[in-house]
């Protein structure tokens, strides 16, 4: 296993306390089913490589957390009722 997927699983692993949400494989790309939501998501955004000079390399990784809801009302008040339980 890779430093960034032990990262990612550990982040994941922590975040899985919120019990009101449900927890997509990590990185997924397919569609949520709605029946599923709240739901929370980790992954990565953008991996930047840099080489230097006398064969060193610089990584930035960012590591990105979603949550996702549906609502037909505001987006805000309906991350905030399912962060505390409330669907």
């Amino acid at each position: 296993m890779t430093q960034r997927i032990t990262i990612r699983d550990a982040v994941q692993s922590k975040l899985q306390t919120l019990s009101s949400y449900t927890f997509p494989p990590p990185d997924t790309t397919e569609e949520i089913d709605s029946k599923k939501l709240p739901a929370i998501v980790v992954g990565f955004a953008v991996e930047n490589t840099e080489h230097e000079m006398y064969g060193g390399t610089e990584r930035q990784l960012d590591l990105t957390v979603t949550a996702v809801v549906k609502t037909s009302g505001d987006v805000y008040a309906a991350l905030d009722q399912s962060s505390s339980g409330g669907y």
